[in-house]
């Protein structure tokens, strides 16, 4: 067993070997989410600080299922997906977590920003890059600390990437209205392949219906596919 030290927390931790389409990345994660909560519980309670227990809950360091499959995704299309945008796609990864999809972009020479809003979770992504570095060469990789919850302004992303984001109440609204803002800003006279997208994985959660019909509100194309258990939804303006 592994240990990760942030400045708020050490982490016991392993190492999986994850096989993507041909890539083989090894990603450092909890070795027990529940041991590891119980455990960050009794650091905050022996503190006093047990209202940051809710803030600091590490729900980002294993690999969710909607994740993986994502990953899967990615690795299986993003030669196409470069050969439809061109140039350097600019990609983004909203609430990442370990960010698995970002690191299959990042060691097939893609630069990608990754945003999440745990403060740890850029230790984690920043060992797993030098893993992938050390299998495949220089990376590219940004972290952001931010959450897309925030007010949002419009930014230019090419793809944009969302694994298991609606868990709460509040999720289904603010991301549909997140990602309409952000399709909208794309080249206005470009192909409909190329115009600007989502791609957003869940598990099955009770959200995604809801999610879907606010999205198609505010004028979004929404497709759905089911893929090992999990719900697939590529999102693009109309």
């Amino acid at each position: 067993m592994l240990r990760l030290r942030t400045p708020n927390f050490e982490y016991a931790t392993e190492v999986s070997r994850v096989e993507l389409g041909g890539l083989t990345l090894e990603v450092e994660h909890l070795a027990d989410i529940d041991r590891t909560i119980d455990e960050l519980f009794e650091h905050y309670l022996a503190q006093g600080k047990t209202e940051l227990f809710e803030e600091m809950c590490p729900y980002f360091g294993i690999i969710w299922p909607a994740a993986r499959v994502l990953a899967h995704v990615v690795a299986e299309r993003e030669s196409e997906w470069r050969h439809e945008l061109g140039g350097n796609p600019r990609v983004l990864e909203i609430g990442c977590g370990l960010a698995l999809p970002s690191l299959v972009l990042a060691a097939r020479g893609w630069s990608v920003t990754a945003r999440d809003l745990h403060p740890d979770v850029e230790y984690f992504l920043r060992q797993n890059l030098k893993r992938v570095g050390a299998s495949v060469g220089s990376v590219s990789l940004e972290f952001e600390r931010a959450s897309w919850q925030q007010p949002p302004q419009a930014e230019t992303w090419n793809l944009i990437l969302a694994s298991d984001v609606l868990y709460d109440k509040t999720q289904p609204a603010s991301l549909a209205q997140y990602l309409a803002l952000q399709l909208a800003s794309g080249t206005p006279d470009a192909s409909l392949a190329a115009r600007p997208r989502a791609l957003i994985c869940d598990p099955g959660r009770g959200y995604l219906d809801e999610f879907m019909s606010r999205a198609r509100d505010l004028n979004l194309s929404v497709s759905s596919e089911a893929l090992f258990g999990c719900r697939l939804l590529e999102l693009k303006q109309n």
